[in-house]
């Protein structure tokens, strides 16, 4: 449950059988930067263009201090307007004084958020399982999966980003089976 309102949105098709969803990646919002507001002009007018079901945040939101300000501002994007959305991490966003633990926690605090930490245990921040129910609101109809990339390889010689791990490829394979 989070801190923000008593229960999360259920995320559901509408009655055309439609689900809508916006992704945002790489913003790289620097707080109280020019270059930035011109990101969220354009995070704006998408929103009100589409009007999407939900709104997905992957990776690389922010890029400086005050991290939990500056994730706060990105998040309300959708918040404000009653959107549901779901986080995921990239390699940049615990780079900025808090870790994505850190960063989740003050994620699970805004509205509208539906992203839950399933399983804290394995690899990566947030993984979850996102169901869709049916328009009639009987069934889900869709599941959507959010996993951590983590940041940067930690196999040693390997440069370069990390990736999804042996862990939370299980965690897929068993959490699909129950759909």
């Amino acid at each position: 449950c989070s801190l923000g309102f008593a229960q999360k949105p259920v995320l559901k098709f509408n009655a055309d059988k439609k689900f809508k969803i916006v992704q945002f990646t790489d913003l790289h919002i620097v707080w109280e930067n020019p270059n930035s507001d011109i990101a969220f002009e354009r995070m704006n007018e998408v929103l009100d263009a589409e009007k999407p079901d939900l709104v997905v945040f992957t990776g690389d939101m922010i890029y400086s201090k005050p991290a939990d300000q500056n994730l706060r501002k990105v998040l309300k994007t959708a918040s404000d307007r009653k959107i549901p959305f779901a986080i995921t991490f990239g390699n940049h966003d615990h780079e900025q004084g808090m870790t994505n633990d850190e960063l989740f926690k003050v994620a699970e605090g805004i509205p509208y958020n539906v992203t839950v930490d399933e399983v804290p245990e394995i690899s990566g921040t947030g993984n979850c399982a996102l169901a869709v129910k049916s328009s009639d609101g009987s069934k889900d109809a869709a599941v959507l999966y959010c996993l951590d990339s983590n940041a940067y390889s930690s196999i040693e010689g390997v440069d370069g980003y990390d990736y999804i791990k042996f862990d939370q490829v299980d965690w897929y394979l068993n959490r699909s089976a129950e759909f």
